[in-house]
């Protein structure tokens, strides 16, 4: 299977469904990162098929304690 870039845009801008069969149900698990790039591993509950959700870090945020 493979995706267009149309399905991948939607797809980054609203990650609720399966890229590759449109599924509604999908399944994220375990999450990985290396320098400023991380990655999260899921995979459809229907199709099967698995994928990574690549993220970049894009800024910051001070936590202020109470």
């Amino acid at each position: 299977m493979t995706m267009d870039e149309q399905t991948k845009q939607r797809y980054v801008n609203d990650p609720n469904f399966c890229p590759f069969c449109e599924h509604p149900v999908v399944e994220a698990t375990r999450f990985d990162a290396e320098g400023r790039v991380a990655w999260q591993w899921v995979r459809c509950s229907k199709c099967g098929t698995e994928w990574h959700d690549i993220f970049e870090l894009v800024d910051i945020e001070k936590v202020e304690m109470p």
